[in-house]
């Protein structure tokens, strides 16, 4: 964005989602407002007030979309907690393959359009609830940590124990084990 590009509304329909590339920025909604820095993802609740602008010293570069459905600020305030709607990509590279994705199926115009966007709301929602919880999603063993971020990249596919003995490096008895000791469950219900 230029340093002089700014959006204010009083409200308009849906949430905004930004995504800083590169740069920084600011948003303001429900009478705050916060930095928003490169990977970080940032929702505008714009049910009431709210801008975005770029830092003039250093704009930003964003990729953007707006969802819209039932109970937008209840999904806000459930995946961001109530005081700060921005969160740090955990892994950036997931969140611009992500955005992506969701560009390929806007583009695609596919019959099977809506199925393929609230899959990617869902994937979304994983995305921040792991940029959440930060340094916990570290505390999952390496070859179980691979195994979850590689399903969790391809949710369509049918995961087979051999491809996740070669995503996670270890044998599919061990794999199994993983996941029953840190996620409860076995690599198929998951």
């Amino acid at each position: 964005a230029a340093p002089s590009y700014v959006i204010s509304r009083p409200s308009y329909p849906g949430q905004d989602l930004l995504y800083c590339l590169a740069g920084a920025g600011f948003i303001r909604a429900e009478d705050r407002t916060h930095r928003v820095a490169a990977n970080q993802l940032a929702w505008i609740a714009n049910d009431g007030p709210h801008a975005h602008w770029p830092d003039r010293a250093q704009p930003w570069a964003l990729l953007w979309t707006r969802l819209d459905g039932p109970d937008n600020a209840m999904c806000r305030q459930k995946l961001f907690g109530p005081d700060r709607p921005v969160v740090t990509a955990a892994r950036p590279d997931r969140m611009i393959a992500w955005f992506e994705r969701l560009f390929d199926v806007l583009r695609s115009k596919s019959t099977d359009i809506d199925a393929l966007l609230n899959s990617l709301v869902g994937q979304l929602l994983l995305l921040v609830e792991e940029a959440r919880r930060g340094a916990a999603r570290s505390l999952l063993p390496p070859p179980l940590s691979r195994a979850v971020d590689a399903m969790r990249a391809s949710p369509h596919q049918a995961w087979r124990a051999a491809e996740l003995e070669r995503v996670a490096g270890v044998g599919a008895t061990h794999l199994r084990r993983l996941f029953r000791e840190h996620l409860r469950s076995t690599p198929r219900r998951w």
